[in-house]
């Protein structure tokens, strides 16, 4: 039995979907092409807006308000597995399962998703700023052209849009590694967000923590928040070589 779907109550979602068994499914410029051909079919359907895509070799990502996003996501997502079994001559499941939608309700955890969706290139290894990757919206928020809906997550930056779109550069250089495709997501963010404050007013001895110091930090955020290995290394800011090679052998 499929487990319902967590509603959003703002209708933002952030939405992605996969490859069945990981494989790519968007293989060159015209299939790309395709795709957002279907999100502005999709989007004018069924009364949606996109504020954000990125579409990956092996899967997209899509921040969108919709009142039926279940309709949404089946027509893009049906019509393109069509596509690409039709023009590849294969059969068969094209997407991976079910896809998967996170709930989005909250400004700063929105800017942040953007900010996320807008980075998977970057942290993929294809480009070193998310304005170097063409199939994303990043773009768009810099020139006001395309398919997404800019103006309400711009408004949360700055009224004035020149500040605005500044702030929105420096933000975006600013991304972190907080698992943003994880069941509960959103509430999961807030344990995150405060883990930060914890570390960011921790009473340091000296200017710089040392590793005693540290593993105190580790164990003070395990002992009131639920984060992983990679978001206590991001929140703690240091590498994996350290955690992993001194703190984690200290307990």
């Amino acid at each position: 039995m499929r487990t319902p779907r967590e509603v959003s109550h703002t209708g933002i979602y952030h939405v992605m979907a996969r490859g069945n068994g990981k494989q790519e499914i968007f293989l060159d410029e015209v299939d790309n092409r395709y795709f957002l051909k279907l999100l502005i079919e999709a989007k004018n359907r069924h009364d949606s807006e996109i504020y954000a895509y990125c579409i990956m070799g092996n899967h997209y990502h899509l921040l969108v308000k919709s009142g039926n996003l279940s309709d949404f996501c089946k027509e893009i997502n049906q019509t393109y597995a069509h596509y690409y079994n039709a023009k590849n001559k294969t059969v068969g499941h094209v997407f991976q399962s079910r896809y998967k939608s996170f709930p989005v309700e909250n400004g700063e955890y929105l800017t942040c998703v953007l900010r996320y969706i807008h980075n998977n290139p970057v942290k993929a290894g294809m480009t070193e700023h998310p304005i170097d990757y063409f199939w994303s919206s990043y773009k768009e928020y810099l020139s006001g052209e395309g398919l997404t809906t800019t103006g309400p997550i711009l408004d949360l930056f700055d009224a004035k849009l020149s500040k605005a779109r500044e702030k929105f550069i420096s933000f975006s250089e600013t991304a972190d590694d907080f698992n943003y495709e994880a069941s509960k997501a959103q509430e999961h963010f807030l344990d995150y967000k405060r883990s930060v404050e914890l570390v960011k007013n921790w009473p340091l001895k000296d200017s710089k923590a040392d590793n005693e110091e540290i593993l105190e930090m580790k164990k003070a955020i395990c002992s009131q928040f639920c984060l992983s290995d990679r978001e206590i290394i991001d929140v703690l800011g240091i590498s994996n070589g350290r955690y992993y090679g001194k703190i984690v052998k200290m307990e």
